[in-house]
């Protein structure tokens, strides 16, 4: 019987989090608050330009984040992705293993782990360019004998469409065993690109087999074709049974089983610092949230106080003391 669990398929990162003013971006040509794909040599460049004491580093990716944030608050986690048998994939496959996730791949030979610089200017800000290194080489092979059916939520990553071939493939073949199953599946688009170039077999192929889709208001207009973030989750709606739209420092919409409400966003004492894995933790701790008997509606107030908690710091993870914050918010 399922209780309490929540797998993710995803492409890890080490994530290199680089505080900076925008003459860097104006100096390499890159548009504030984009993301994009990078050699490892144009990340290398990228890195020579800032001094080393600034840069910190953090196990990331989206799923993994997510993953993360509901173990953190009490789900069974597990984290299903590739990273290479080197400093940066055994670094990330001990803090997975530090927060008692389990990693049911091994490190692999024929890659190196991907990185993600993710350049933060004074405002909270971030643009990213990805090296998916080793996340990539996931196949269906890879996830051949693994009982994805066996927990109560999977989590899916948009990026896997643009990944790689091999990424692509992954996806559609671990999404057919859950399709009939009591497992629900997650899809977070990832970023609007993904949602305008995939946008069909998004529709077709994707959502037909989905749960909850979790998206920014970019995102869910980009994919819908709509103007505003109300008229996209009244198009969602029809499409899925659940949807959770973040809009930034206003809050987010959800529609959970034929109710929609807003959240507001959490802004007492926030500083705004890093938005790095705000969406991401929002997802792992509203689905904390929900398996231990919330309502939708509490959930969200949970994943919108955990998020305000990721923001105010230079990390996707959640700081320490987070825990108690929730136990307290779960008491109220």
């Amino acid at each position: 019987m399922k209780t309490r669990t929540v797998a993710a398929v995803g492409q890890p990162l080490m994530d290199i989090i680089v505080p900076c003013d925008k003459s860097l971006l104006e100096r390499n040509k890159v548009p504030a608050g984009t993301h994009g794909f990078a050699t490892p040599q144009e990340l290398h460049n990228l890195l020579g330009q800032v001094a080393f004491q600034n840069i910190s580093l953090s196990p990331g990716g989206s799923a993994l984040n997510s993953v993360s944030s509901a173990r953190r608050l009490g789900l069974d986690g597990t984290y299903i992705g590739l990273t290479g048998d080197d400093q940066f994939g055994r670094l990330v496959r001990a803090q997975l293993h530090a927060r008692h996730i389990q990693t049911p791949l091994p490190l692999t030979q024929e890659g190196a782990t991907g990185m993600c610089v993710s350049l933060i200017t004074p405002n909270g800000e971030r643009t990213m360019r990805t090296n998916l290194g080793a996340a990539s080489l996931l196949s269906a092979t890879h996830l051949k004998g693994l009982q994805l059916t066996d927990n109560e939520w999977v989590i899916f990553e948009g990026y896997f469409l643009i990944g790689s071939p091999e990424n692509r493939l992954a996806l559609f073949a671990a999404l057919d065993p859950l399709k009939d199953s009591k497992t629900k599946v997650v899809f977070a688009l990832g970023s609007d690109h993904v949602a305008i170039t995939q946008r069909e077999e998004i529709l077709t192929l994707i959502l037909p087999k989905t749960y909850l889709l979790v998206s920014n208001e970019r995102e869910a207009c980009a994919l819908t074709r709509t103007s505003c973030v109300e008229d996209a989750i009244t198009a969602l709606e029809k499409m899925v049974p659940s949807v959770i739209v973040t809009c930034g420092e206003r809050g987010s919409w959800t529609y959970f089983e034929g109710e929609r409400f807003f959240t507001p966003a959490y802004t007492k004492d926030t500083p705004v610092v890093d938005t790095t894995g705000a969406g991401d933790v929002y997802l792992g701790t509203f689905l904390a949230g929900l398996s231990m008997g919330h309502t939708p509606r509490h959930a969200a107030i949970g994943a919108t106080r955990m998020s305000a908690l990721v923001v105010s710091q230079h990390s996707a993870h959640l700081p320490p003391g987070a825990e108690q914050i929730w136990n307290d918010l779960s008491r109220s």
